[in-house]
């Protein structure tokens, strides 16, 4: 698919650091891609997609336009899809269930990371999954502790609807 993932080095708090990889035919489908976001024409996004199945923007751009048309059913499943593109790519050392790892989001091949979690927080909250959108949130916020996606101004809510009175405090 052209995704990867490399170790980088420690981080000064003790965690691993991570980036995303991406081959040059990702970025010369990446390219590609601009050129169609450019037209503006759903169409043509859908026809890039059938030629390329999990290109990590495009299922995104998806997402969010059939998020707006209110078919929150399709827009989960491209956002699903990133999910499993992402996931795919890990580096065998990525284990998400320490919370010692570090994506900074400076680096623009890990920025898809934070927008699919963040908005996959969004759709598990939509549908009821508060400890579940909870836990995501912690995830996300484990790998930037600089908080790029604002994750503190939702996680409140999300300990609320969940019942984790004690995560707030």
């Amino acid at each position: 698919s052209g995704l990867g993932m490399a170790h980088t080095g420690n981080s000064s708090d003790g965690g691993l650091d991570f980036e995303y990889t991406w081959s040059q035919d990702y970025r010369d489908l990446q390219r590609k891609f601009d050129a169609i976001a450019a037209t503006h024409d759903p169409n043509n996004l859908v026809e890039f997609l059938r030629k390329n199945p999990y290109h990590l923007d495009t299922l995104l751009s998806l997402f969010y336009i059939y998020s707006h048309t209110g078919d929150f059913a399709t827009a989960d499943s491209f956002l699903e899809r990133c999910i499993f593109c992402l996931e795919s790519a890990f580096h065998p050392w990525f284990d998400v269930t320490k919370g010692s790892l570090r994506l900074s989001y400076k680096v623009e091949e890990n920025q898809m990371m934070f927008q699919v979690l963040f908005r996959y927080i969004g759709s598990l909250s939509r549908r009821g999954c508060h400890r579940a959108a909870l836990e995501f949130s912690k995830l996300l916020l484990s790998f930037d502790k600089s908080d790029p996606m604002g994750v503190l101004f939702c996680i409140d809510f999300h300990s609320i609807r969940a019942r984790e009175y004690p995560f707030l405090f």
